[in-house]
């Protein structure tokens, strides 16, 4: 049985709004833009600037002073309107941990340009709400309302993030463990369902850019991991501790799409009060209580199917990922284009989209919210090289000639620790023949302490469709038959 979700989501807008002796441009409009400003209001903004209630105000802050007040009177009537729907609301609550919904002002949003009004950058803030239909409505409402009442704007510099825990503690190690592996090996998948300027936005980079454990890695060995020596890297961890702070960025904190470090000060400092959550940072500025409400279902979901999938079939959604054998990068063309000529487009566009991998955790709605909705992957400059990845210790040696006899047997004993750890429960590896290693091939067989034989699951291409193409490839770049295609453009 799943445990409980609970999540908060974070709306960030832009908030019109005119002056009293401004004229409306549309008249017709019947959204707020003209809010006067209350005795209280004047009283707080006359306070705030250290004037008395008769002394005048100095011609020079008197912009300022206006647009202050103006700022409070929108938070203000933000408050109120939530609270008219049965939303207990405040405005910069100091209470720890927050119990009402938040109205903030938030600096770092750009206000758009060219239009006849003015802006004030907005966040709301959810308290923590339990996974439910309930709690749909509810950001739907909230959605709605603000929508209604008042003329918004998201852009580029606006976002909508989403808070994971269990409840007034993180999901637990295992859950956890699962999902950041998940993170890291489809990467290219899940930045399928967001526009390229959230892909590209410093701040929500992917774990393969901005990860400790991937900048650890590169630093010890002086090659990136592939995608099997980071799912090793991380099946290596036996704590939540050292788990969150492999996946957390040291560098730019909490600008990472999936960020750890809240469930990291909370296990860090288990008597102060952190959120203990895991920060979802990557999906763009919006209102739209469907878009939002699907975004968390997604989420939810996918963190109940990793909770409660069995060790082989994880291992099996492991195994796809071996079919990414080329990461896109953002500027060099080129490269792009002769990587997709010798291994075709990448999975995440092709042949395994988050869509396929949603049918194959069971999450039919979110696969069939995203199927006509997915983003292509305008690529990282950073990552624009990908060590080749294969369960096939040999082929790698192979596809990474640079990579060090110390690093290779790090890697080589983390695989066949990972491999034992999502074997079947009494089930033991088979040896292949007596001059090979045990965690030099995919273990195509194993057998059971019963005595009988479970063939593992094939590859997502089957091999004879991947000699084809790799043949018609051969064939397109004037290659001799049997001389095998150059794969250092991917390394």
């Amino acid at each position: 049985m799943a445990s409980p979700i609970y999540f908060g989501v974070e709306f960030e807008f832009n908030l019109a709004f005119l002056h009293s002796h401004e004229v409306a441009p549309d008249p017709t409009e019947t959204r707020a833009v003209d809010l006067p400003l209350t005795e209280d209001v004047i009283r707080h903004t006359r306070s705030f600037y250290g004037l008395n209630g008769t002394e005048p105000i100095p011609e020079r802050p008197e912009k300022d002073l206006n647009f202050y007040a103006k700022k409070i009177c929108m938070l203000y009537t933000i408050r109120d309107s939530l609270i008219s729907i049965g939303c207990p609301a405040e405005v910069y609550s100091a209470v720890d941990p927050p119990s009402s919904w938040e109205v903030f002002y938030d600096e770092t949003l750009k206000a758009p340009e060219g239009t006849p009004y003015r802006w004030l950058p907005m966040e709301i803030t959810s308290p923590a709400l339990p996974f439910s239909p309930d709690s749909m409505d509810l950001i739907q409402m909230v959605c709605t309302l603000v929508e209604t009442t008042y003329i918004t704007n998201t852009n580029w510099s606006t976002s909508v993030h989403v808070h994971i825990s269990a409840g007034k503690v993180p999901l637990d190690f295992h859950t956890m463990q699962r999902l950041y592996i998940f993170l890291w090996a489809f990467e290219p998948q899940m930045n399928t369902l967001h526009p390229a300027h959230r892909q590209q936005s410093k701040y929500c980079g992917g774990m393969r850019e901005q990860s400790a454990m991937a900048s650890e890695y590169t630093e010890k060995w002086g090659v990136p991991p592939s995608i099997l020596a980071g799912i090793v890297e991380f099946y290596k961890c036996q704590d939540l501790e050292s788990l969150l702070n492999k996946a957390f960025c040291c560098v730019k904190g909490k600008f990472t799409a999936f960020n750890s470090g809240n469930d990291l000060c909370w296990v860090r400092e288990p008597h102060r009060f952190h959120k203990p959550t895991i920060e979802c940072r990557q999906h763009e500025g919006t209102l739209d209580g469907k878009r939002i409400t699907q975004w968390v279902k997604f989420l939810a979901g996918l963190v109940q199917a990793l909770e409660n999938i069995s060790p082989e079939s994880f291992r099996g959604l492991l195994k796809l990922a071996q079919s990414e054998k080329w990461e896109k990068a953002g500027k060099d063309k080129m490269a792009n284009e002769k990587n997709q000529a010798q291994f075709g487009p990448i999975p995440a566009e092709s042949t395994l989209t988050i869509v396929d991998i949603l049918e194959y955790l069971g999450l039919k709605e979110s696969a069939d919210y995203y199927r006509n909705r997915l983003f292509p992957v305008p690529g990282k400059d950073k990552w624009e090289a990908l060590p080749v990845f294969t369960w096939d210790t040999n082929a790698h040696v192979a596809a990474a000639p640079n990579q060090t006899d110390e690093s290779r047997e790090a890697e080589e004993e983390g695989t066949a620790e990972l491999f034992q750890s999502l074997m079947l429960p009494g089930a033991m590896t088979e040896d292949q023949e007596d001059e090979a290693r045990p965690y030099d091939s995919i273990w195509s067989m194993i057998h059971r302490a019963d005595g009988e034989r479970h063939e593992l699951s094939n590859l997502y291409r089957p091999d004879e469709e991947e000699d084809s193409r790799r043949n018609q490839v051969r064939s397109n770049l004037g290659m001799r038959n049997g001389e095998d295609i150059d794969d250092s453009s991917c390394r």
